[in-house]
């Protein structure tokens, strides 16, 4: 028999029946439920050829197949996904999303590291926002020159 989780509590399913009742086995087996990357993709916004990358690329963990061949993803990997996304629209790197992964796979010990990749980038895209902001600031003061010349 399979073994049910919920947050941080491991629970065999006929003591789980009997101390939290029909309506949160309900949800459980919900959460359980595997999803199409098609279904995926539409959920988080993206093509499935994007979902189906990250799950080529190893940067979805433990993506499984159904009977028809057809990969299904579960909550918390659609999730991951979510995270994954965010952090390429942010500007890391394949490379630096495969350690990012990585570590998240060794566990909560690696928090600090992940940390750290997250602050790195965070001073960079600060970074590149004010670089822009400076280009910004040079275009609009070459129009401004531009049009004192065409009065």
């Amino acid at each position: 028999m399979d073994w049910i989780t919920g947050v941080g509590v491991f629970l065999h399913p006929s003591s789980f029946e009997k101390t939290l009742g029909y309506s949160i086995i309900k949800v459980v087996m919900l959460e359980r439920q595997k999803i199409t990357v098609k279904s995926a993709s539409e959920q988080l916004g993206v093509s499935v050829d994007t979902l189906r990358r990250l799950c080529n690329s190893g940067l979805i963990p433990h993506v499984r197949r159904n009977h028809l061949g057809f990969r299904v993803l579960e909550a918390w990997q659609i999730n991951y996904a979510r995270t994954m996304l965010g952090l390429k629209q942010a500007g890391l790197k394949l490379s630096e999303l495969k350690n990012y992964t990585s570590l998240y796979r060794r566990g909560a010990e690696t928090l600090p590291e992940r940390k750290a990749i997250l602050e790195t980038q965070k001073r960079q895209l600060w970074q590149e926002l004010e670089d822009r902001k400076q280009g910004i600031d040079f275009i609009e003061r070459q129009i401004e020159l531009i049009d004192q010349e065409l009065k």
